[in-house]
């Protein structure tokens, strides 16, 4: 790589991380305030989840609604485990969302080992990815959390078909899918 390309990619990368790190700072009022948007609606199914259970009808909204009936649970079972360690369901929230980045940074990691891409290009797709003016408004200002999880999560089936492309499929391959899945 160039050495100008090279510099690039490191200001490209400043730049995107610069933005993300100030939505976290500007989300990390969660804690303290309750949200609006999508992000107070799974922080309720998300208490619901812990007091109810899963399809259980939690009787103290409205009428009585089925916990997660008409919602994927992944993120919510995902986010329970936090719940269950930290007693504030608000920080548990938001540490389970800081997580997703962590779970999203090793999916694209993985992607750019089969792809052999150097490791500041991997940093570059991961601030490519998680701090793009699409995904900002619609991931931290309405906050598809969920959508965030599924696509974090779905880096590992991307690597796993990178991985497997030009190889014999063995167990390992369905059993890695079926993790996934």
């Amino acid at each position: 790589m160039k050495r100008l390309d090279k510099y690039l990619l490191y200001i490209s990368s400043f730049i995107l991380a610069s933005f993300l790190f100030f939505k976290l700072y500007q989300l990390s009022g969660i804690i303290n305030l309750f949200p609006s948007y999508d992000f107070s609606s799974h922080i309720s199914n998300l208490f619901f989840l812990k007091e109810y259970g899963f399809h259980n009808i939690a009787p103290n909204w409205y009428n009585g609604m089925v916990v997660l009936r008409l919602y994927p649970p992944g993120f919510f079972i995902y986010s329970l485990i936090y719940t269950l360690m930290i007693k504030n369901i608000q920080l548990a929230f938001y540490i389970s969302f800081l997580s997703i980045f962590v779970v999203g940074f090793f999916g694209i990691y993985l992607i750019g080992k089969c792809l052999k891409f150097s490791f500041d290009k991997v940093l570059f797709l991961f601030f490519l990815f998680y701090s793009n003016p699409i995904i900002i408004p619609w991931f931290y200002a309405i906050g598809r959390i969920p959508e965030m999880f599924a696509w974090s999560l779905s880096f590992y089936l991307i690597a796993i078909v990178l991985y497997y492309k030009d190889k014999k499929l063995d167990k390992k391959f369905f059993v890695y899918s079926a993790i996934i899945l």
